[in-house]
């Protein structure tokens, strides 16, 4: 005899599905931050690496030279203050980047940026090569910059990192036109040789102690998008393109809350020169030692003032950081 017995097909009713979806909702709220903090936390792993390589690859450029590079190659006064090569273009050899430093082939001479682009109408071989050591995967910025002045500023490989300026230009790099001549007995022959009529720091310049000396920070943002954007090649017409300061103006993080490039394009900053990252709360910054090191965005102005500068025997305990 057949059977006349039916199994139950009764599916889902409105209010059950309405309530397994708001039951995956809340799961994927709880489970979405924690994904983007474990993203977040892996970023800074990576930026915090490539700092690393910046700082040792200085203290080998210094080996090699007997003397740190460089803020800017600028002329010392004329047309192209604060305009040249910068110190990202002079590690490139210590980075692995030997190729593209030669493909660059740089002459070291003020303005290339504007005697090749705006005079002949051409960019830099090379310029245009993102490095990877040089980009932190937190920034906000675009692979190539997009300065308004094309001949000049635009089309060239972005960078999230500058170099320290410190406070009163007492940092570790500044510019040519704020070095001292080489004709100072303090300099050998081959250290007038080598920084090509101009002062530049050594080791022994920095009195303060390279663990508690800041040479390089992020800094990944612009001020002014025609000019300032940060390029690792160097500075075409501003040296905030590859220097950031520590004086009592240049917060970290710039006061800028939206980092976004809307945030930059609306002029938000406090000011051209800051420190800034694409992470929250504060920076990464390489010390002269060549560690890497978190400053928040809220430490006290003073003590960082002195972390910037090299030489102002104001000696600070990482407590106070």
């Amino acid at each position: 005899m057949q059977s006349t017995y039916r199994g139950s097909n009764r599916g889902f009713t409105l209010v059950e599905l309405l309530v397994v979806i708001a039951i995956i909702g809340m799961l994927v709220g709880l489970l979405l931050p924690a994904i983007q903090a474990a993203r977040e936390s892996a970023r800074k792993v990576t930026c915090t690496n490539h700092l690393r390589q910046q700082g040792l690859a200085l203290l080998s450029y210094h080996e090699i030279n007997k003397q740190f590079p460089l803020g800017v190659a600028d002329a010392p006064q004329g047309t192209y203050e604060e305009t040249g090569y910068g110190w990202a273009l002079a590690l490139l050899p210590f980075i692995e980047q030997q190729a593209l430093y030669d493909l660059v082939d740089p002459d070291w001479e003020p303005g290339p940026f504007h005697r090749k682009g705006k005079h002949l109408g051409i960019k830099h071989p090379g310029g245009d090569v993102p490095v990877e050591v040089f980009r932190c995967p937190s920034s906000p910025l675009p692979a190539l910059s997009e300065g308004e002045f094309k001949d000049i500023s635009s089309g060239y490989a972005t960078n999230d990192y500058k170099a320290c300026n410190g406070t009163g230009d007492l940092g570790m790099f500044f510019r040519a036109k704020d070095g001292k001549t080489a004709g100072s007995a303090d300099l050998t022959p081959v250290e007038q040789r080598l920084s090509r009529g101009y002062w530049r720091v050594r080791i022994r310049d920095v009195t303060d102690g390279l663990s508690n000396t800041i040479a390089l920070g992020e800094s990944s943002y612009f001020y002014e998008r025609h000019l300032k954007w940060p390029i690792w090649l160097g500075a075409p017409d501003y040296d905030e393109s590859v220097m950031f300061k520590t004086g009592s103006k240049e917060i970290i993080n710039c006061g800028i809350p939206n980092k976004t490039l809307a945030g930059f394009y609306g002029g938000l900053g406090v000011d051209d020169d800051c420190a800034f990252s694409g992470h929250a709360g504060g920076a990464y910054f390489a010390f002269a030692d060549g560690k890497v090191r978190w400053l928040s965005e809220s430490i006290n102005m003073q003590v960082y003032s002195n972390l910037g500068t090299r030489n102002d025997e104001n000696i600070v305990s990482e407590a106070d950081w």
